[in-house]
């Protein structure tokens, strides 16, 4: 899940993501002052499905975003109109996703175990997907789950241990393809951040139920 997605998004997706509670939730002191909540898209009454990995692309005035149900799983895009449809099917677990800087969506694919990129075709549907980081030091991981991209376009990603909860960290995959081990110290690490200015990593511990801060290493972007 993405970490404080409903700071980020305004028009988050509060019905489904949280629950399907219609209760309009409690206001973060980081949302602007006046700023008001909506329900982008709301399922409760007919599929259920529910919905993670928002990103929204300014450019095209277009929100995507994840959704599972018990028929498989889509990324999902609602235009500037409110029209919802289908990006891509058939996702295989992606959870999170980034709009990143190099083009497309960067995604966590937790089924396949793996960090992906889906660039943006010419009429705004999917490319071919490229696969960016599928194990560290000769081990698959175990289910990727949200990331984010830094200004020099690398890429921070949690892979969490839902069920044993050893072998949990974070990771980050350099502009240049390389991958590192960021965090080793976090029972479930789940969302991710960056804060504006990009020194500073914010992970939450969905064990500990805490976020954690972590400085950044502007140079080699090592935590």
């Amino acid at each position: 899940m993405r970490m404080l997605s409903y700071v980020a998004l305004p028009i988050a997706l509060v019905a489904t993501v949280l629950g399907g509670s219609r209760d309009e939730p409690s206001t973060p002191p980081t949302v602007a002052k006046g700023a008001k909540l909506e329900v982008a898209y709301d399922e409760t009454e007919t599929t259920k499905r529910f919905f993670e990995g928002p990103s929204y692309d300014p450019e095209s005035d277009t929100l995507y975003f994840t959704a599972f149900g018990r028929d498989g799983s889509q990324i999902l895009k609602m235009d500037r109109s409110g029209k919802i449809s289908v990006f891509l099917d058939k996702i295989e677990g992606i959870n999170g996703t980034f709009l990143s800087r190099r083009g497309g969506l960067v995604g966590c694919q937790g089924e396949k175990g793996r960090v992906v990129r889906i660039p943006f075709a010419a009429g705004g549907g999917p490319g071919e997907l490229e696969v960016l980081a599928d194990g560290f030091e000769g081990k698959k991981f175990t289910a990727p789950n949200d990331l984010v991209e830094d200004y020099k376009g690398g890429i921070y990603f949690t892979d969490p241990d839902f069920k044993e909860k050893k072998t949990s960290a974070v990771y980050y995959i350099t502009p240049d393809g390389k991958v590192l081990r960021a965090v080793g110290d976090m029972q479930v690490p789940n969302g991710v951040y960056i804060s504006k200015g990009g020194l500073n990593l914010y992970v939450s511990d969905s064990e500990a139920k805490h976020i954690r801060s972590y400085r950044i290493n502007p140079v080699t972007g090592e935590v």
